[in-house]
């Protein structure tokens, strides 16, 4: 079977509060963009009584950092091991969106294998069960079980519906050479409650967001490579109506009312357009 994860942007992204197991409490609206990998899983049913022969990973594309044998479709398939009864599992990623981005690319890998697994393997998981598991891979999974417009708070796992503000417009997704280290963001970061809920922002004009609503670890991005603003200003410069770094970077996203393809004078970098 075939899937093909798609990625995610940030409206808005505040650091509400530090929580005592580490991590910090955030406020964003996730909301998905048609920039996917592709995900094949090959499963070879078990002949008679033979012992699970285990699951074998490989991937294309994009080269992903660090060890392979750590890749989030694998940490997945093991959530799902004790339920699932095969003999080969086989498993290839074909990855285009960049990693390091703020995309939830990987994210959204991790949520396909076990939506898949689910399926193939008849295993009957609700989106609960899913929901449980995917917040056990990272924070900003648990978007990718339903993929829908979300608010999210806590760690990002802890969602409500949203509406689609953006149907309609278009998005251009820009990536720079440069990654952000999440960690490092973080703790640059100092807590603090925005005056207006991003819930009652988003309802206003989108042409005012550039004043109301913003992601509070782009003056981080911007002091560590200043190239940043710059790619930043572009977007507006070509007519943009709202333009923003997501997630904790470092691509960049310009919504615009026409179809647009590139970024003039980014050419050279790994950009994606498409409708919303």
């Amino acid at each position: 079977m075939i899937a093909f994860p798609n990625s995610k942007i940030n409206i808005g992204l505040n650091v509400v509060g530090r929580r005592d197991d580490g991590y910090h409490d955030i406020e964003t609206l996730f909301y998905p963009v048609g920039w996917c990998d592709a995900l094949e899983i090959v499963v070879t049913p078990k002949v008679n009584s033979s012992k699970n022969a285990g699951v074998t990973f490989t991937q294309s594309g994009m080269i992903i950092p660090g060890m392979s044998d750590q890749n989030i479709c694998l940490k997945a398939f093991a959530l799902l091991a004790d339920y699932f009864d095969a003999a080969q599992i086989q498993m290839h990623l074909h990855k285009s969106i960049p990693t390091q981005a703020g995309l939830g690319g990987g994210s959204s890998d991790g949520v396909a294998v076990l939506k898949l697994l689910n399926e193939v393997g008849k295993l009957g998981l609700g989106n609960a069960e899913l929901l449980t598991m995917a917040a056990k891979l990272g924070s900003d999974c648990s978007f990718f079980v339903q993929g829908e417009p979300a608010f999210a708070r806590g760690r990002g796992e802890e969602l409500s519906s949203a509406p689609r503000v953006l149907e309609g417009l278009y998005v251009l997704i820009v990536k720079p050479k440069e990654s952000i280290s999440t960690k490092a963001a973080f703790t640059s970061i100092t807590p603090c409650k925005p005056n207006k809920e991003l819930s009652l922002l988003v309802k206003e004009p989108i042409e005012n967001w550039k004043q109301t609503i913003t992601n509070d670890f782009e003056a981080f991005a911007f002091r560590q490579f200043p190239n940043m603003e710059k790619i930043k200003q572009a977007l507006y410069d070509q007519g943009a109506i709202y333009a923003s770094m997501t997630g904790s970077g470092s691509a960049f996203y310009g919504v615009f009312k026409n179809p647009i393809n590139k970024l003039k004078g980014y050419e050279h970098l790994s950009q994606w357009a498409g409708s919303l």
